[in-house]
């Protein structure tokens, strides 16, 4: 009979521990369910060189930087459990790089993306502290041009412009804690035509819509609470 009681008790205790433990993932993989309603992310990644139609002058060509790097920050909060928007700024900046036909070109070009973005999350996915997610934003985004321009050319492109952005984004994050996740992503911004003039204030550019790509990692913290 007492060990009939002591197997009991042991059951019962395996199954609250079990129960806790579960508890505690589920607090980790975010959301409202972990009582934290805000957030703050920020991140840091590459751009895929991708070739941007421009015509010069009425000289059609395709500019290609030979890099690219980006910061981006996000506020943000939970809509429900498994849904959240937030407002994101990315500044991404391509450097040097080839005009076709015109030969290589020096300088600097930044893409600062204002977006809306709304978010998935498949919470609990596989049981784990792993949670995949999927979103979309619509936005602006401000092309600036920073001296760019044909080595040894007559002028170089000092202007700016803002043009229409939409994006696709696809990630992960994986909770470090209930307050830090730590989040890797891909996003595909879409990006409108937009025109600039030379800085001999005379030749304008025009550059078509573009397609371009980016990886980015970083950290979200939560903060706030039900």
């Amino acid at each position: 009979m007492k060990f009939k009681t002591l197997a009991a008790a042991a059951i019962a205790g395996a199954m609250m521990t079990a129960g806790g433990s579960a508890a505690q993932a589920a607090d980790y993989n975010a959301g409202t369910m972990a009582g934290w309603d805000w957030y703050v992310e920020i991140l840091a990644g590459a751009g895929v060189p991708i070739g941007h139609d421009a015509t010069v002058g009425g000289t059609p060509g395709e500019y290609t930087p030979d890099n690219g790097f980006g910061l981006a920050g996000a506020v943000g909060t939970y809509l429900r459990d498994n849904v959240r928007g937030e407002l994101w700024v990315s500044w991404f900046r391509g450097g040097d790089g080839t005009m076709t036909p015109f030969g290589p070109h020096s300088g600097n070009v930044n893409a600062i993306d204002i977006l809306g973005n709304v978010y998935y999350e498949f919470q609990n996915w596989g049981g784990s502290q792993f949670t995949p997610w999927v979103g979309a934003g619509l936005g602006i985004v401000i092309f600036d041009y920073d001296g760019l321009g044909l080595t040894g050319g007559a002028f170089t492109l000092e202007d700016s412009d803002v043009a229409f952005a939409g994006a696709l984004h696809a990630g992960f994050d994986y909770a470090v804690s209930d307050r830090v996740d730590f989040t890797g992503r891909y996003s595909m911004a879409i990006h409108g035509s937009h025109d600039i003039v030379a800085s001999n204030g005379v030749t304008p550019i025009s550059v078509d819509s573009s397609v371009e790509h980016a990886f980015m990692v970083g950290l979200r913290m939560k903060m706030g609470g039900n």
